[in-house]
């Protein structure tokens, strides 16, 4: 039955939604990868991944070889994701961080959309901004008890705004994040 579902006419180009899904609602290139992750690497190479500066930020500092098999594994992920097999014995968590990484940035689109990007990055800087506030109060030396329990209504804003961008994301986008997300967290 998969020999007639089409292909998409150039893979590089396509968008969350014209990939190969799985039930949840997350490309099967991405799934595949955050499994391997899942399984067989260790706390310490997941939070590689999306840590600030990103272990492979830079592209062309990636070894040719490493970077050569995950572009190799790039084109099969974009080909058929049905038919890649990602196996401990001949990658690693590393390559599979890279190939998702990748991956997600050959996309015609981001997780986040175009279109909400500029309202994410509003949101990013407000939470710095708040962020920055807490730590000054907290180098003030106050001698006052702290509320447990109270939170900011700065904190809450931000929250919220956060909880109403989540929500106005497309499934697609939101179940990706949400995986990604969830692979991190473990």
């Amino acid at each position: 039955m998969l020999k007639f579902w089409p292909s998409p006419e150039d893979p590089a180009r396509c968008t969350f939604e014209e990939q190969y899904l799985t039930r949840e609602n997350i490309p099967v290139a991405v799934d595949k990868c955050l499994k391997f992750l899942d399984t067989y690497s260790t706390v310490a190479a997941k939070s590689t991944l999306f840590k600030a500066p990103p272990l492979f930020a830079n592209i062309e500092q990636v070894h040719p070889l490493v970077l050569a098999n995950s572009t190799r594994l790039l084109g099969e992920l974009r080909a058929n994701a049905w038919a890649v097999h990602l196996l401990p014995a001949v990658h690693s968590a590393q390559q599979v961080s890279l190939l998702l990484l990748l991956y997600l940035r050959s996309l015609a689109q981001c997780i986040l959309t175009e279109v909400m990007l500029p309202a994410w990055m509003k949101l990013a800087e407000k939470l710095e901004k708040v962020e920055k506030e807490d730590e000054d109060e907290d180098e003030g030396g106050d001698d006052e008890p702290e509320v447990t329990g109270v939170e900011d209504d700065e904190h809450v804003d931000v929250l919220e705004a956060v909880k109403s961008r989540l929500q106005a994301l497309p499934p697609i986008h939101y179940a990706t994040l949400r995986r990604v997300i969830l692979c991190l967290a473990k």
